[in-house]
């Protein structure tokens, strides 16, 4: 079974927080055997781009406290306010406190800011009761083809 999804960028996601959900609900008509595989895709995620690749500062990634001035190679995430704009205004302590606008983003630049944590789980409906739910295991061992690897 061969299934394409609507395009997913027209969701509304909330960018004042790290954390995003969506649902897909996918109605299977026919039984399927096991194992099934499961694959998607990301479109306009361009980790080849040289915006992406050259946006980066080798100094600040080995520990140098550089001047936000000498981070144009980082643009667009140069300082802790170009990190509010992506939602991210805390640090990761405990507890969190805000981040300083006019401060340097640590890290900065494109790369360090895509952390790509994407998750997901299959819920069946049970056929006997449609207002039941069931639960898969996914297996997240070998998953990847051998030509991926």
């Amino acid at each position: 079974m061969d299934l394409t999804t609507t395009n997913l960028s027209d969701m509304n996601l909330d960018k004042s927080t790290q954390v995003n959900e969506c649902e897909v609900t996918i109605d299977v008509k026919q039984t399927m055997k096991k194992p099934v595989f499961v694959y998607y895709q990301l479109d306009n995620f361009y980790q080849n781009h040289r915006r992406y690749v050259k946006s980066k500062d080798y100094k600040q990634l080995m520990g140098e406290k550089v001047a936000v001035a000498d981070l144009g190679q980082c643009n667009p995430i140069e300082t802790n306010a170009n990190l509010a704009n992506v939602g991210i205004k805390y640090n990761v302590a405990t507890p969190p406190t805000p981040l300083v606008d006019t401060e340097a983003a640590t890290p900065c630049g494109l790369i360090a800011k895509s952390i790509f944590t994407d998750s997901y789980e299959i819920i069946p409906k049970v056929a006997t009761d449609p207002q039941k739910l069931g639960r898969i295991n996914v297996y997240q061992k070998d998953i990847a083809w051998k030509s991926d690897v």
